[in-house]
């Protein structure tokens, strides 16, 4: 309580500098233009300290934050749509040389630059036809010629470090 009176009476002593600068006609200087906008700084800053501190103590009601277990942004956005549509179509199996085939719909994609020695990764959204969602896709590799918004036919061969894309029409 000592902090928030202390702050309160230093953000006063300014506001008194000012108060002395414009009534003796100084303000109408650039001197007592640049020394008022110093004091009104120093001014703020003790009034955010106590306005802080009078927080803390809870005398000032906290702003308001999301509840927790509400997500915020996009993800949560598309986790809702995703749940409100379906899951997305499992890939289909692999053919006998490991390549699988797919024909879809590529929502968006995005590239993460990697560390230097390591391959960089693209985060593809798929949606095969007759899907009701998409699903992501990792390939390794840049593939952000595959613009999105468009009906492709790729073939990639799955790999733990991500797919890696084999051709494309």
């Amino acid at each position: 309580m000592l902090l928030l009176v202390l702050s309160v009476v230093l953000g006063l002593i300014p506001l008194a500098g000012i108060a002395m600068i414009v009534v003796s006609g100084w303000i109408a200087t650039v001197d007592g233009l640049f020394t008022s906008l110093i004091l009104a700084a120093m001014s703020g800053v003790f009034f955010l300290n106590s306005l802080l501190e009078a927080r803390a103590l809870g005398l000032v009601p906290k702003f308001l934050l999301p509840a927790k277990g509400t997500s915020a942004g996009s993800a949560g956005a598309t986790a809702t749509a995703a749940r409100a549509t379906g899951p997305a179509t499992p890939p289909p199996p692999a053919g006998a040389d490991g390549v699988v085939t797919e024909v879809g719909t590529v929502e968006s994609v995005q590239l993460y630059e990697m560390p230097v020695g390591h391959a960089d990764r693209s985060l593809v959204a798929f949606r095969a036809h007759g899907s009701p969602a998409p699903r992501p896709m990792m390939f390794s590799g840049n593939v952000q010629h595959l613009r999105a918004g468009r009906s492709i036919r790729i073939s990639y061969k799955p790999s733990p470090d991500g797919n890696v894309l084999m051709a494309w029409e």
